[in-house]
C-alpha cells in the first residue's frame, strides 16, 4: 500500500484555490518548509497565501523517516570542511536548539531521544571518529557507541518526529488564525506580480517556492540544474521481539530506522543499490528497493 504509516486518516481538508487573491507574498508549497515561512509572514505581520499542488505534508515531509537531526545532511565534520567552523558550528546550534524548541512545544509530536549513526565498516568507523572529534571540538555533545545496533556514534541533541502530524498541527494552527492556505491548487505558471493556479491566481509582489520534489517542474529554468530523488520506505506491524530506542542511520544514511511507540518499525534506505532509477519524479515504491527493505 502506498500510504505513509503516519496517516490516521483524521485530516479535513483545506480549500481549493478559485477566483483572485491579493497578498504580499504566495508561498509555494505546503510542507515544513512551507508552512515555516507562513508561520513566520505571520509573525513578521506580512499578509501571505499558501497553495499546494496535493495536500498538506503529501510530500516529503509528511512521508519522511520521522528523524529529526541537527546540522545539515551531510556529517558534521564534512560540513566543517565545505562551510569552515564558524558557519558549520553557528547551523548546528541553530538546529539542535530548534529540535530542543519544537520538542517542547509540541511533546506528542517531536521527542528529544538522541541518534545512533553506525558504522557499516572500518572505513566508516574511522568517518566517525573524524565525526566525534569535530563535533566535541566545537562543544557539542557527542559519544562512542557500541551496542547491540553496532558501532558508531551517540547523538544526545537529536530525536524524532511524526512528520505528518507535524505539519498539519501546524496548518491547523494557522488556519484557526485564519492564515489563506489552499490544498489542491497546483500551480500552473509563476510570472512578475502573479502565481497562476488551476482554478486561481495569487497576484502578490514576492513569491517563496518552498518545494522539494519536482522543484524542476515548478521552476522549469532550473532543469539541468537541480533533480528529484524518490525515497522509498517500508513500515512493519508491531515487532515487539526487537527494541531499538533510538532512531540509527546505518551506512552512512543509505539505511535508517526507528521504531515507533506502538513497536512497528519505520524503515527506509538502499537507494544507492538503483541510484540511477531513484532520480525520478514518479513517487510509486519500485520491487527492487523494496524487496532489499524486507
Amino acid at each position: 500500500m502506498n500510504m505513509p504509516i503516519w496517516d490516521d486518516r483524521t485530516w479535513r481538508p483545506l480549500p481549493k484555490l478559485t477566483g483572485t487573491q491579493r497578498a504580499d507574498v504566495c508561498v509555494i508549497g505546503l510542507g515544513a518548509s512551507g508552512l515555516a515561512a507562513m508561520e513566520e509572514l505571520v509573525a513578521q505581520g506580512v499578509s501571505g497565501v499558501g497553495v499546494e499542488a496535493a495536500s498538506v505534508g503529501a510530500g516529503a515531509a509528511g512521508r519522511n523517516g520521522g528523524f529529526v537531526l541537527a546540522g545539515l545532511a551531510k556529517f558534521f565534520n564534512e560540513t566543517v570542511a565545505q562551510f569552515g567552523e564558524e558557519a558549520a558550528r553557528a547551523i548546528y546550534r541553530l538546529t539542535a536548539d530548534e529540535i530542543q524548541r519544537q520538542a517542547e512545544e509540541m511533546p506528542a509530536i517531536v521527542r528529544v531521544t538522541g541518534s545512533l549513526r553506525i558504522a557499516a565498516d572500518a572505513a566508516e568507523q574511522a568517518d566517525c571518529a573524524k565525526h566525534l572529534a569535530a563535533l566535541r571540538y566545537c562543544g557539542f555533545a557527542a559519544e562512542p557507541y557500541a551496542g547491540p545496533e553496532g558501532e558508531g556514534l551517540l547523538l544526545p541533541t537529536d530525536g524524532v518526529i511524526q512528520p505528518l502530524h507535524r505539519v498539519r498541527a501546524v496548518a491547523q494552527r494557522l488556519r484557526t488564525r485564519e492564515v489563506r492556505l489552499y490544498e489542491d491548487s497546483p500551480v500552473r505558471k509563476i510570472v512578475p506580480g502573479s502565481v497562476v493556479t488551476e482554478k486561481g491566481t495569487v497576484f502578490c509582489d514576492s513569491v517563496i517556492v518552498a518545494v522539494d520534489g519536482r522543484l524542476e517542474q515548478v521552476l522549469p529554468e532550473l532543469a539541468g540544474r537541480v533533480r528529484t530523488a524518490r525515497l522509498q520506505m517500508l513500515a512493519t506491524a508491531p515487532a515487539p521481539e526487537v527494541s531499538f530506542s533510538r532512531p540509527v542511520y546505518f551506512r552512512q544514511g543509505y539505511e535508517y530506522w526507528q521504531q515507533l511507540p506502538d513497536r512497528s518499525i519505520a524503515l527506509g534506505g538502499f537507494r544507492d543499490h538503483a541510484e540511477a532509477e531513484e532520480w525520478t519524479q514518479v513517487d510509486f515504491p519500485t520491487e527492487r528497493i523494496q524487496a532489499l527493505q524486507e
